[in-house]
């Protein structure tokens, strides 16, 4: 017996006229576990975000040689070594790369839209248990960080969290990049307040306040 997967379109309100100008409708996979079609039991939630670069349909890429994530899921849910659940796999990307799944100014609401929009309209959709006790959030990378920052704001709605190796602390890891960006920057004329201004504006233009 297999799960399935399906692709729910999510018409966001709050990306709407967003900085970056990415588009609002947000395609997101939803893995429904073996049997979801033919019974009325309800399921515990995951939230399954990718790293950077990478958005919820990614996760459905296959190979000659590996599962798919369908797979995977169906053979550890037989296995007894994960219980049946819904996987959510939401959309995190701009054009920028990603957004970490958080509210910033220069690419959107993207924590808003997680939370007040994706979270309420699964449970509307799919029978989940609709309760922080059955909701977790977990993520890889930008998708680890993400899930730990949403899971520690918002445990009115996720239970359980998991990180793998999340990308934070970047004040703690960057600071000698900083050195070797000053020495380049002098080197190709960037060497005063002005032009560094005038070049981090013209690299993100919708950096808002303006550096």
């Amino acid at each position: 017996m297999s799960g399935q997967i399906i692709i729910e379109t999510l018409h966001s309100d709050v990306l709407q006229n967003n900085p970056l100008g990415d588009p609002a409708a947000r395609r997101v996979p939803v893995y429904l576990p073996p049997g979801y079609g033919s019974g009325s039991e309800r399921y515990p939630a995951v939230y399954l975000l990718t790293g950077f670069t990478g958005r919820g349909t990614f996760l459905l890429n296959d190979s000659a040689f590996d599962e798919t994530i369908q797979e995977r899921l169906d053979r550890l849910i037989a296995g007894g070594q994960i219980r049946p659940m819904i996987v959510v796999m939401p959309d995190g990307f701009t054009r920028y790369g990603g957004s970490q799944y958080l509210n910033s100014t220069a690419t959107g609401r993207y924590e808003d839209h997680l939370v007040d929009e994706l979270v309420p309209h699964i449970d509307r959709t799919f029978r989940t248990r609709a309760e922080p006790g059955f909701r977790a959030v977990a993520g890889k990378s930008s998708g680890g960080f993400g899930a730990l920052v949403l899971g520690m704001r918002h445990p009115e709605l996720f239970g359980a969290v998991a990180c793998h190796s999340g990308d934070m602390a970047f004040e703690l890891c960057y600071p000698p990049d900083f050195v070797k960006f000053l020495n380049a920057a002098e080197r190709n004329g960037i060497n005063s307040d002005e032009n560094l201004r005038d070049w981090l504006a013209g690299f993100s233009p919708k950096m808002h306040p303006k550096p």
